[in-house]
């Protein structure tokens, strides 16, 4: 064995730098190394599988310095956003919600955030060289320029087998494709004329997951004559005049035969509205997609299908297809998912002042609920707050608090049971109350606000039913609920936790409760339906008093 003594850093084998190495992102080698000596940097500077991972605040010598990247990954940490890495969701039974960027724009691309961006990234393609990168294999940008773009697309970065561009400049792509990317699994382009989406295929057969949207309508395929069997993951919008019943979206299927995720956003026809048939589309999807795991459908609609007529009952259409799980509708839209409806965090967001005044008003029902010895316990999106360690959601616009009632005959205000005497109760201790007897839900709000719109804690009233049966129930038929009647032993004995700074009692069986309602996904934050649509409407985004 070798003896001799190690002295300077540059000594150590090259093996056991590259082990070292590995550990660290291009920028910390860069600032932590290349400063030492010339032959050092001999090392670094060809060092064979560097990540480069872009934050908002970048020196660009950093790009200049190293010969090549094997990834190069743009991160925008603004707006609770995290968008410079893929994303997989477990949803839907466990199976995977795969996604890149948000499905909204706003807030990912620098040009609304000037004063973060010191260094865009229309500077970064301009250094990015064939020449110097062509080991790149992953390459992720919030926008690149139609120079960087036409250089992939023609192949000269032969290795690339991941990109997302985000919005790019226009691509001029010849209509016979003599060159294919053979080993591109994942592309997102955005921004581009509809025309494109047939080039971008014949160009990248072996594609997994794309994400493509436009703002203009997709013409026929004229030089497409063949499937597509490697995408599993597609993802396409906004698609202008769409028809869903001339054959457009059934050949556009036909192209895809194993797809385990399908998202499409569509504009109708203005000038020339079909009449849809949901039936149909899911016939569609049943015999094209069979193997079809995950679903997002959205259309805006034109003419006579604004009226609700036109679409029929929407209960009635989650019958249509075992995806068919959410149907919402909002003028001009139509939207029906396999899963809720996602939104990014900032989007979505109640303002300070109302999330403050809505932690407040819960304390005070709360100590009201306490001083009338009634038992209550956090539910709904408010128990898995309490279940992820959360205080308080930004974006929700109450908090959802159960409790069972009739009360028993020998409770202590038993008298409450008299609907008229509970509501005048709660006036008396200074609530405004609207209560809806059909969901059995008290909706309380300070004096002189309306709940819907204001700071408000919803109230669920639960009734006890087969008492002396073997297994007694909590029952709730709302239909807003998914596990509606829930067992006696699922809730009691209550359980002692911490939340919003006091002492408060939850079901015995919480997780249990918040995976029979929210599915195997719960536990993460990430999920929830039209509540950015609402806290727009009623005013939450802008609340100050």
């Amino acid at each position: 064995m070798n003896s001799s003594k190690i002295i300077i850093l540059e000594d150590l084998p090259v093996e056991m730098l590259m082990e070292i190495f590995i550990y660290f992102t291009a920028d910390q080698i860069y600032f932590s190394f290349s400063q030492l000596n010339n032959s050092f940097n001999l090392i670094i500077k060809s060092l064979p599988k560097l990540i480069l991972v872009i934050h908002g605040h970048f020196d660009p010598s950093v790009l200049s310095f190293f010969n090549s990247f094997n990834k190069i990954l743009y991160k925008f940490c603004g707006s609770r956003m995290c968008c410079g890495r893929c994303q997989s969701h477990s949803i839907n039974g466990g199976n995977r919600l795969y996604e890149i960027y948000p499905e909204i724009d706003h807030g990912w691309y620098p040009e609304f955030h000037e004063d973060r961006f010191p260094y865009y990234p229309s500077k970064i393609d301009n250094i990015i060289h064939p020449e110097n990168y062509s080991r790149l294999q992953s390459l992720v940008l919030p926008n690149a320029s139609s120079k960087l773009t036409q250089l992939i697309f023609h192949g000269e970065f032969s290795r690339l087998k991941i990109c997302h561009l985000g919005k790019c400049g226009s691509i001029i792509l010849p209509c016979s494709m003599t060159i294919q990317l053979q080993n591109l699994r994942q592309l997102t382009i955005r921004g581009q004329q509809g025309h494109v989406l047939e080039k971008i295929l014949l160009a990248c057969p072996c594609l997994v997951y794309l994400d493509f949207s436009c703002r203009s309508c997709v013409p026929a395929f004229h030089f497409i004559n063949h499937c597509f069997p490697s995408m599993k993951y597609l993802r396409l919008g906004r698609l202008k005049n769409f028809f869903f019943h001339n054959g457009q979206f059934i050949s556009l299927l036909s192209l895809f035969p194993n797809l385990l995720q399908f998202h499409l956003i569509v504009d109708q026809c203005a000038y020339d509205v079909e009449t849809i048939n949901i039936h149909e589309i899911a016939n569609y999807l049943h015999h094209k997609c069979a193997l079809l795991k995950i679903l997002a459908l959205r259309i805006d609609m034109r003419g006579h299908m604004l009226r609700d007529s036109s679409i029929g009952s929407l209960k009635e259409i989650t019958k249509m297809h075992s995806l068919f799980n959410y149907v919402e509708k909002w003028d001009p839209r139509l939207a029906i998912s396999s899963h809720e409806v996602y939104y990014q965090y900032g989007q979505c967001a109640v303002t300070a002042k109302y999330s403050k005044k809505n932690m407040k008003l819960t304390h005070r029902i709360m100590d009201m609920l306490d001083d009338l010895s009634i038992v209550y316990w956090p539910d709904c999106q408010s128990l898995l707050n309490v279940l992820r360690n959360e205080t308080y959601n930004i974006w929700d616009q109450d908090v959802d608090l159960s409790i069972e009632w009739p009360f028993k005959s020998n409770h202590i205000h038993s008298k409450l049971n008299n609907l008229q005497l509970f509501i005048e109760t709660f006036q008396n201790n200074d609530f405004n109350v609207e209560y809806y007897p059909d969901r059995k839900l008290f909706s309380l709000s300070s004096v002189n606000e309306k709940s819907a719109r204001q700071p408000h804690v919803d109230i669920w009233l639960w009734k006890r039913y087969d008492e002396h049966e073997i297994k007694p129930v909590l029952q709730l038929f709302d239909s807003s609920l998914k596990y509606q009647s829930r067992l006696m032993s699922d809730i009691y004995p209550l359980k002692s936790v911490t939340w919003l700074g006091r002492n408060v009692k939850i079901p015995r069986q919480s997780h249990k409760i918040a995976y029979k309602e929210y599915g195997i996904s719960y536990m993460k934050p990430i999920f929830i339906r039209n509540n950015c649509l609402h806290n727009l409407i009623d005013g939450r985004w802008f609340y100050n008093r």
